[in-house]
């Protein structure tokens, strides 16, 4: 049963250094992240010449109503299906989805960012992070704060642009 259905494009990344690469990657929807605990999915994913998924988080699935207090119930079903997904030679990159209720603090973008680092560092297939296009992430001081403060304990991830 076919159950990758998704678009494979060539896609260009630029690393916060500059330096540039291009991979056959899919931006990942609802519906797909939904199957992404069947080995099948990244199977026909290779198939297709995927190699790379673009990975999106809604930050406000990560927060709670509480002040340092996190969903881990999300964070423990991607810990699931980063497990599945480990078993293939396929990379994620996570893009931080923004909904307008927190736009203007991007501190809570990056405090949730970070612990959903923090709970998925053993998973050697997360390469790193989208940075956001928003207007707030567009400040130089917020980007560099973006990426310090998730790099602080993970130094082997990646920040990039979509071109």
């Amino acid at each position: 049963m076919q159950i990758f259905t998704s678009d494979v494009n060539e896609q260009k990344f630029i690393y916060s250094d500059n330096s540039e690469f291009s991979a056959k990657t899919t931006i990942l929807t609802q519906n797909e992240i939904d199957k992404l605990e069947n080995p099948d999915f990244y199977s026909q994913a290779i198939q297709n010449s995927c190699t790379v998924f673009i990975f999106p988080i809604k930050v406000t699935d990560v927060l709670t109503n509480e002040d340092e207090v996190y969903n881990e119930e999300y964070l423990s079903q991607l810990r699931k299906i980063f497990k599945v997904a480990q078993d293939f030679e396929i990379k994620f990159f996570f893009l931080p989805q923004i909904d307008e209720s927190i736009l203007q603090n991007p501190d809570l973008t990056i405090k949730s960012m970070k612990h959903t680092a923090r709970r998925l560092k053993k998973f050697e297939n997360i390469n790193g992070f989208v940075i956001p296009q928003e207007d707030s992430f567009k400040n130089e001081k917020v980007r560099q704060e973006f990426i310090s403060e998730l790099s602080e304990k993970h130094e082997h991830y990646k920040f990039v642009n979509l071109i």
